[in-house]
């Protein structure tokens, strides 16, 4: 993996192999297989610069919505990177839009994983985690609005008639 990481800082990729290490030691704590690591550091660093965001907290990060989100190849079972890559760019875009930054998106998206047993996907919470943090609204305090708000919804069906009413 270290020479890989080395080619990868001297070719393709604008990282140490230092930060490249950083994202592979995320990888690997998130369970990406040894095997996929390489493919995972790539992407991540694309990522990190894009986001202007350290590579250990892209890489960090964006494995922890995709392993909350449950981004997985349904043949292989393995991280989708694929599905990945189309967060990212969902992210990027939504930041270069709206008056927000991938960070606040990300940072709301952590909290907001959860949601997924709702079916909601990383790319609609995306753009709710946009819209609030873009409005000012701390991500923080985004993300615990959202949830508080989806969890009220799920469970209005099966409250009582009077608070079904109200």
């Amino acid at each position: 993996l270290q020479e890989t990481l080395v080619k990868l800082s001297s070719t393709s990729i604008p990282s140490t192999a230092a930060e490249l290490a950083e994202i592979a030691a995320a990888g690997g704590s998130l369970g990406v297989a040894t095997g996929d690591l390489s493919q995972f550091v790539d992407v991540m660093s694309q990522m990190s610069v894009a986001f202007g965001m350290s590579t250990g907290d892209t890489g960090q990060k964006i494995g922890e919505v995709a392993n909350g989100f449950k981004m997985l190849n349904p043949l292989t079972g393995k991280l989708d990177f694929k599905r990945v890559q189309t967060y990212g760019n969902v992210v990027n875009y939504l930041a270069d839009t709206m008056a927000t930054s991938e960070a606040k998106i990300i940072n709301s998206m952590q909290r907001m994983t959860g949601n997924a047993m709702y079916g909601f996907t990383e790319n609609n919470l995306s753009s709710i985690a946009a819209a609030m943090t873009s409005l000012g609204i701390a991500p923080e305090v985004a993300a615990t609005s959202l949830n508080t708000t989806v969890a009220k919804l799920a469970t209005a069906t099966t409250a009582s008639e009077g608070a079904q009413e109200a």
